[in-house]
């Protein structure tokens, strides 16, 4: 959008107001500060898939400090196998991208949590996940970042709720 609207000739100091100004939706990639300092969550649970999560996990990969991915099943991919094959694809890319963690909860996110191996832990319930995020976030206090993505069946927003407050 920003090329083709840089290509009409409208001018670059109006579109970089107008990117300045810009407020994303509800749970649609906001930037939101976590119940203690050195904390940012950036929540994207709105919806997710494969491309979507490769683009914000590029964004968390930006920020300085511990990078963590909470990650709910991505929905709608197809049959049951190919959604597992996704999912697995999906964990073994995450890995060799550099996240530091990846905590996740989810039928299908378990196969994410298999393939990324060391340093990740997959919860029955996104409550169980919360605590133990909770818990740990109360131990490190380095600078932390931390990234929810999910599809929107899954409520993740209430993980995000509960790391701000």
């Amino acid at each position: 959008a920003i090329a083709m609207v840089y290509e009409v000739g409208i001018d670059k100091y109006i579109l970089q107001d107008s990117i300045r100004a810009l407020c994303p939706f509800n749970n649609r990639f906001e930037f939101k500060s976590g119940f203690r300092n050195n904390l940012n969550i950036m929540s994207d649970c709105y919806n997710a898939n494969p491309t979507a999560l490769n683009a914000a996990v590029d964004v968390l990969l930006m920020q300085e400090g511990k990078n963590i991915l909470v990650l709910g099943d991505m929905a709608e991919l197809g049959s049951e196998q190919e959604s597992i094959d996704i999912h697995k694809r999906i964990g073994k890319e995450l890995k060799l991208k550099g996240v530091d963690s990846l905590w996740a909860s989810g039928k299908m996110s378990y196969y994410s949590v298999q393939e990324f191996g060391e340093k990740s832990s997959w919860f029955v319930t996104k409550e169980e996940l919360l605590c133990e995020l909770k818990k740990y976030l109360l131990i490190d206090d380095n600078k932390v970042n931390i990234l929810v993505k999910a599809s929107r069946s899954l409520r993740f927003e209430e993980i995000v709720d509960n790391l701000i407050g």
